[in-house]
């Protein structure tokens, strides 16, 4: 009777191993940031107006 368990215990076993031992897929997740050069803020498009002196 032991034998009709392993094998079928056995089979399941491999299918567990199969669907779950798979490859990442090829490009999956999110691409590196590029960090070569620093990230710098635009210059204003024009100057803030001066303020009144009391």
């Amino acid at each position: 009777m032991s034998k009709f368990l392993i094998a079928p215990a056995a089979l399941m076993m491999a299918l567990a191993l199969a669907a779950c031992g798979g490859d990442a897929p090829a490009g999956g997740g999110t691409p590196p940031a590029d960090t070569s050069t620093p990230a710098t803020t635009p210059p204003p498009a024009e100057p803030a107006p001066a303020t009144p002196s009391p």
